[in-house]
């Protein structure tokens, strides 16, 4: 049987797809915890980024002040490590206003060498502010923190990886058009996951391509429920969606 046939005799699609849309959805009892995991996941990205952006705007300003109005002085270093997998540590005392100050700061690599052995540095502060200060070889900059920066980034990258997906999804069962597709490839990952490919005709006869998870393992020529967006028919997936139910 070829192609065309197929697509003129399978019926398979589902009664609760047939009605009017908007449809009505909820979540599968399965996807609600992976739901509140991501919007949990969300909102710890918002927060680590509004913390991150005050804390450069933070540095940033001090970085300026120390620059302008800083004077230099002789500090003694205490300590001088490469901390676990983390950064070189240098910690150090020096005088200000009549009083000991104690800090610390990440060294960068490349002046690693020229520190080790030594016992003194010259540390730049700020006269009205001593807490505000820095090692005068090297200040703060953005490039010092790129793990946290990676991390960030890596978070708003699944974060909206994820919303992006969540929202198609969404968008397909609710208005979506149903229609029978064909499938043409199927294959099991280690993990157990079923990824197909199917094709299917739109209602004006354009042939498309399309690709997913299936709930069920699938013959090659087998008929499977596709929706689809009229305007947009690349947009598309195979029914049913397991994170979401959809309403009779």
């Amino acid at each position: 049987m070829d192609n065309n046939s197929l697509f003129q005799t399978i019926t398979n699609v589902p009664s609760e797809l047939l009605g009017s849309v908007p449809r009505r959805i909820q979540l599968s009892d399965s996807s609600r915890i992976l739901r509140f995991v991501l919007v949990s996941l969300i909102g710890i990205t918002v927060i680590a980024g509004l913390w991150y952006g005050k804390h450069v705007v933070i540095q940033m300003q001090q970085r300026s002040a120390l620059r302008h109005d800083g004077v230099e002085v002789q500090g003694e270093i205490t300590f001088l490590k490469r901390v676990g997998r983390g950064g070189n540590i240098i910690r150090y005392t020096f005088t200000a206003n009549g009083g000991t100050i104690s800090d610390k700061a990440e060294v960068p690599p490349q002046l690693m060498r020229d520190l080790e052995g030594s016992t003194i540095t010259t540390i730049r502060y700020l006269p009205s502010n001593p807490a505000i200060n820095h090692p005068a070889a090297w200040e703060w900059s953005l490039s010092s923190e790129w793990p946290l920066i990676f991390v960030l980034i890596g978070l708003l990258t699944v974060c909206s990886v994820t919303s992006t997906a969540v929202y198609r999804d969404r968008k397909l069962l609710v208005w979506g058009k149903p229609v029978t597709g064909i499938v043409t490839n199927c294959r099991v990952s280690g993990r157990g996951i079923i990824s197909i490919e199917y094709e299917f005709r739109t209602e004006t006869g354009a042939q498309v391509r399309g690709s997913g998870n299936s709930t069920d393992q699938q013959e090659t020529g087998a008929g499977i429920c596709v929706l689809y967006l009229p305007e947009n028919p690349r947009r598309n997936l195979p029914y049913p969606v397991p994170d979401y139910i959809v309403e009779q």
